[in-house]
């Protein structure tokens, strides 16, 4: 099975006329010449790596910058006389 993004299918100039049946067998024939190049789908473990990644990453940017409450609370404590 080969699965093609739409806007990976080579078109013809002005081609805006569509229907199902000139469709399907242009892209058989392009399929058969070899034109026609797959997309990757993504296993159910990929996006759920993809996220822990993106947590990991957003936890060490995190820890390398201050909490905002706590510079507010020091920025406040600065201007308050004793």
């Amino acid at each position: 099975m080969l699965v093609v993004a739409f806007g990976r299918v080579p078109r013809a100039p002005g081609e805006r006329v569509k229907t199902d049946r000139r469709d399907t067998r242009e892209l058989a024939q392009q399929y058969g010449r070899g034109q026609l190049k797959g997309i990757a789908i993504p296993t159910r473990a990929q996006p759920e790596w993809r996220q822990m990644s993106r947590t990991y990453e957003q936890a060490l940017s995190d820890r390398k910058r201050p909490p905002e409450a706590a510079v507010e609370a020091e920025l406040a404590g600065a201007s308050a006389p004793p």
